[in-house]
């Protein structure tokens, strides 16, 4: 048994290419001489013309691997081709979609801005908010002490209602005593006159205090 080198296509090879490879194959013979079959007229003669044969042999086995060869070649070759206009067809795609996102967020830049600007109101309007409910808590405050100033003023002015009704009745007594001592000082005068005079005394005539008011 002798072995020598055979290309042979292996459908499924080791090689991550898939393509054609060669191994040693044994190949069985009926003598020690490799392709050689035992010729009985010129021994030498019959070698030399199987050598030939086998040299044709392998020039069909090589043309036929090298025409194997360019067929999957060409498939590659479409098959790259159909690849490379995937892969360009989606970087035309990506591009695409790069450009409209860039003109979306171009555009959601006026909305942002404008969130921004709500935003910095809102809180501006809460800020306010708070300070006018502050306001709004001081105002009662002092509407609390105002209303019980007002209560302390009412009993102030109920109290001087009252003393100057008191006042005006003591002024009207102080009149009527007053009244009261002028005619006893006329009275008093006259009396004096009369002793000072020496004249016969004539009683007084009657008077009515409460008539001359």
């Amino acid at each position: 048994m002798n072995t020598t080198p055979e290309f042979i296509y292996n459908p499924l090879p080791p090689s991550p290419y898939n393509v054609l490879w060669a191994q040693n194959k044994d190949i069985k013979t009926d003598d020690t001489t490799p392709y050689m079959i035992p010729a009985s007229v010129n021994p030498k003669k019959s070698s030399v013309t199987i050598c030939i044969d086998d040299s044709n042999e392998m020039i069909n086995l090589q043309a036929q691997r090298i025409a194997m060869l360019e067929e999957r070649c060409d498939l590659l070759t479409k098959q790259y081709q159909r690849y490379y206009s995937g892969l360009k067809n989606k970087d035309d795609e990506l591009k695409h979609w790069k450009n409209r996102c860039d003109l979306l967020q171009s555009h959601l830049k006026v909305p942002y801005t404008r969130i921004e600007e709500l935003q910095s109101q809102k809180n501006e309007v809460k800020k306010d908010q708070i300070r006018m409910v502050q306001i709004l808590k001081n105002a009662e405050s002092e509407l609390e002490n105002l209303i019980k100033l007002s209560d302390q003023k009412e009993k102030d002015i109920a109290f001087w209602k009252e003393r100057a009704k008191k006042a005006e009745k003591t002024q009207t007594i102080i009149m009527s005593l007053e009244h009261r001592i002028r005619i006893l000082g006329q009275e008093n005068n006259r009396l004096n006159s009369l002793i000072t005079e020496g004249s016969r005394y004539k009683p007084p005539q009657p008077f009515n205090f409460w008539q001359q008011q």
